[in-house]
């Protein structure tokens, strides 16, 4: 498509990665769940899908301790009210007085829908390296 995003749009999907990443680093992973539209889905890189606002609520269980880190992010235009986006996800372990290990390393590929409350993830999947 010849789409092109606003300035304003693009800041506030990067605002949407980081919020995403701050709701688990700050023990709040079920806030999460609000970034997405109310039929938003998170498909892991072994293929299970939670789907919906209530299931995407329960997303964050056993992540605490992980510090999630997005690099690289290519934001394109798929019409006037949606995006896609990849990135790079780099999840750290973080426990008391260890070293920080990758937890996990791949490639996140989303979805962004434009919703009345804003920019929102329509879909995430998660690839793993």
């Amino acid at each position: 498509m010849n789409d092109v995003l606003a300035a304003a749009d693009l800041l506030e999907i990067h605002d949407l990665y980081a919020q995403y990443a701050h709701c688990f680093d700050l023990g709040e992973p079920g806030a999460a769940a609000e970034l997405f539209t109310a039929d938003g889905s998170f498909t892991r890189a072994d293929g299970r899908v939670t789907r919906g606002r209530d299931q995407l609520r329960g997303l964050g269980e056993g992540t605490a301790g992980v510090r999630h880190l997005y690099t690289n992010i290519r934001i394109v235009a798929d019409g006037k009210d949606r995006a896609s986006g990849r990135c790079y996800n780099l999840r750290l372990r973080v426990d008391a007085g260890a070293a920080p290990v990758i937890h996990a390393f791949g490639l996140m590929t989303d979805v962004f829908i434009r919703t009345a409350d804003g920019w929102r993830f329509q879909s995430r999947t998660s690839s793993s390296w």
